[in-house]
């Protein structure tokens, strides 16, 4: 596990490949039902989205991935010292949904998946 501090580093991490994000990671048991080696994104953006009432900005590297099975989640790869999406509100998601869309990412009816220093789980 490693804390990622920049877009381009998010972006080398996830040029190795959904195989090489779960070695590196601990994965929980609830991520480890969707996500596997043979994973391929499909789609990958860099997203800022304010949180916190605009207040601080949060950043994430997200894949929209396929899984082998067909089945289809978002891997965000959290950066920085922002919040991860695993501690939004409700608010929170709304900004980081649009953040989404305007990079024709889309988040509705996914299981999201984040990665963080402390290891990947899934959120939604």
């Amino acid at each position: 596990m490693r804390k990622i501090n920049s877009f381009a580093e998010a972006e080398s991490f996830a040029g190795e490949g959904i195989e090489a994000i779960l070695h590196a990671s601990l994965v929980s048991p609830e991520a480890a039902g969707i996500a596997s080696a043979g994973d391929k994104p499909e789609k990958e953006a860099s997203i800022t989205a304010y949180v916190r009432e605009g207040r601080e900005t949060s950043a994430h590297y997200v894949l929209d991935c396929r899984s082998v099975d067909g089945q289809s989640y978002l891997l965000c790869v959290h950066v920085g010292n922002g919040p991860s999406v695993q501690h939004f509100n409700e608010d929170d998601w709304l900004s980081f949904q649009e953040a989404c869309e305007d990079e024709k990412i889309a988040l509705h009816g996914k299981p999201v998946l984040a990665y963080t220093f402390k290891g990947l789980v899934r959120v939604l």
